[in-house]
This record gives structure tokens, C-alpha cells and sequence, in this order.
């Protein structure tokens, strides 16, 4: 019967170590199983579409020249829909995309530590 002789201090941070990756386990299974609600997503979707068209009449109204008014609309519009697809990117981060959680390469490494 071979028994490995560990310290208690050495032994309870092994299992304090195992307790933190189940508990980040479920964390990513969290994020994988619950996505952002369909209908959030639709709101979303309509008020940038409305504040789109506002923008436009808001910027036409309030400056002088067409050059910079269509400029400032279409600098504030397109940051708000950038937002928009980042937060659409970051709600799956699993998968084999570019922009995707290097999922191999991360348990490779948690296996060599």
C-alpha cells in the first residue's frame, strides 16, 4: 500500500485549488446556458434602430452645417451599435472563432500546471 506523505497545509491547498476550478466550471457553464433573453435582445435591437432615426433629426435640428451634422450621427450611431455587437461577441465566448475563448490552449495549460 503506497501512501504519499503530504503536509496538511500543502493538502488543504490542493483541495482549496480543486473547490475554486468547479466553482469557475460552473461559472462558464453559466454563461454557455443561459444566453441574454430573446426579448431583451429585440428591445435592444428597436431602440437602436430608434435612436438611429432621432439622432439624424436631433443633429439635422441643432447643427448649422449638413457636413458635421451628418458626421456626429454617424460617429454616435455607429458607436452605439459597436457597443452592441461587442456585447453580442462577449456572450459566447466558446467556439472556434477568431475572437473566441482559446478553449484547447487554456486546458493544455491547466494540465501542464
Amino acid at each position: 500500500k503506497q501512501i504519499i506523505k503530504v503536509s496538511p497545509p500543502v493538502l488543504s491547498r490542493v483541495y482549496n485549488q480543486l473547490g475554486n476550478g468547479i466553482v469557475n466550471l460552473n461559472n462558464a457553464r453559466k454563461i454557455t446556458e443561459f444566453p441574454l433573453p430573446f426579448p431583451l435582445a429585440q428591445m435592444i435591437t428597436f431602440m437602436l434602430l430608434f435612436h438611429w432615426g432621432i439622432t439624424a433629426f436631433v443633429c439635422a435640428a441643432s447643427v448649422e452645417t449638413t457636413f458635421w451634422a451628418g458626421l456626429i450621427t454617424f460617429i454616435v450611431v455607429f458607436s452605439f451599435w459597436s457597443i452592441n455587437y461587442i456585447a453580442v461577441e462577449l456572450e459566447q465566448p466558446f467556439g472556434d472563432g477568431k475572437n473566441d475563448l482559446p478553449l484547447h490552449e487554456m486546458q493544455i495549460d491547466l494540465n501542464l500546471s
